[in-house]
């Protein structure tokens, strides 16, 4: 009885030697485990860090492109505005100075018609007429533009041009001349 008493105990001490160093084991295998996470967590919070102080690189870049093609596109604008408004400067020295040269065409052939020793009245009236049509045609240019200035774009309606009239008003400019 007592070998088997202490049979039984060294086969207990064994076994407990044996669960101690078991267990010791798996803590060691846990360790190492939990070391290998630890590291791994590590790399990819630095690889993390990285791609974010990448990323924030990339959209301060971005932010500065956007910055530059904005100023880019606002210095076009503004070059179509001033190029728009020399092309509106001639057209608008073009409408203004044809019935102005008109009007002293008008007023010199009604000056030489009065140095004339015999004065014909009819002749007088119509070319002091011409210069008064002209005078409110380059008027009408004028209102025109204030219309086109005080309205929104686009509430124009276009409207037909008689060609007759065109004609008379393109011949009514040359009289003077012919």
């Amino acid at each position: 009885l007592a070998v088997a008493f202490a049979m039984s105990m060294i086969f207990f001490f064994r076994l407990n030697i044996k669960r101690y160093t078991e267990r010791r084991q798996a803590e060691a295998t846990l360790r190492q485990a939990h070391a290998d996470l630890e590291k791994r967590i590590a790399e990819r919070t630095a690889d993390l860090t990285a791609t974010n102080a990448s990323l924030e690189e990339k959209i301060g870049a971005l932010k500065t492109t956007e910055t530059i093609l904005r100023e880019t596109r606002d210095s076009a604008v503004q070059a179509g505005k001033l190029a728009v408004l020399g092309q509106m400067a001639v057209g608008i020295s073009h409408e203004l100075n044809q019935p102005l040269t008109a009007v002293i065409a008008s007023t010199q052939a009604a000056r030489r018609l009065l140095d004339d020793e015999p004065l014909p009245q009819a002749t007088l009236r119509e070319a002091l007429g011409h210069a008064s049509d002209q005078a409110r045609r380059a008027a009408d240019v004028v209102a025109r533009l204030r219309r086109l200035v005080d309205r929104p774009s686009g509430t124009e309606k276009l409207q037909p041009v008689p060609l007759g009239e065109a004609a008379r008003a393109t011949l009514a400019l040359l009289q003077p001349e012919l």
